[in-house]
């Protein structure tokens, strides 16, 4: 049982616990892992509106200003006074949310209520709607890499200048042309 065993289910929030949207937030790499020429994708969704963000960033947590700066521009675009920031355990990214919190409130001067809340270790389906976001945006980033070397009958490197931008557009394309589920629009 011990090596076989399956972690507790994950139910879906019911209607009450809804009304305060969660904000997943996390790290990937597009190929690969961590080296010079991979940027690390910083990605976000909002539950409620199923918005999509994400960026290419520097680093992972709080050694470059972008991150911290990109994702409080991105909560403040959502207008909400309540949120529930969720994540993984991984120091980086606690770290990331912990500077955020500060920076909305001293900087932004947002009193945004927040309620940060961690997934458990090792624990990836408990943050399923960030970790499907992350899974959109690296294969939208890949597709778009392989039909731009089609088209123009070349290789993009790694550390191109198009990747970053792909990867920050990403998330946007994939907001705007997704389908609800619910609408079917």
């Amino acid at each position: 049982v011990r090596g076989c065993g399956k972690s507790l289910p994950h139910r879906q929030l019911q209607d009450v616990e809804k009304s305060v949207p969660t904000i997943g937030v996390d790290y990937a790499f597009l190929d690969g892992g961590e080296d010079e020429k991979n940027f690390p994708i910083m990605a976000m969704k909002d539950s409620n509106s199923k918005v999509i963000f994400s960026h290419a960033v520097h680093s992972k947590g709080t050694k470059h200003p972008y991150p911290v700066k990109q994702a409080c521009f991105n909560i403040k675009q959502l207008g909400y006074s309540k949120i529930i920031p969720k994540s993984d355990q991984e120091p980086a990214i606690l770290a990331l949310k912990e500077e955020v919190i500060r920076e909305l409130r001293e900087r932004f001067h947002i009193k945004a209520e927040v309620l940060p809340e961690e997934s458990g270790v090792e624990s990836s389906a408990s943050n399923g709607a960030i970790e499907r976001a992350i899974w959109d945006v690296k294969c939208f980033v890949r597709s778009a890499k392989h039909r731009l070397e089609k088209l123009h009958a070349t290789t993009i490197a790694q550390d191109h200048n198009i990747l970053p931008w792909l990867m920050n557009a990403a998330g946007q394309w994939i907001s705007r042309c997704a389908k609800r589920a619910a609408t079917g629009k």
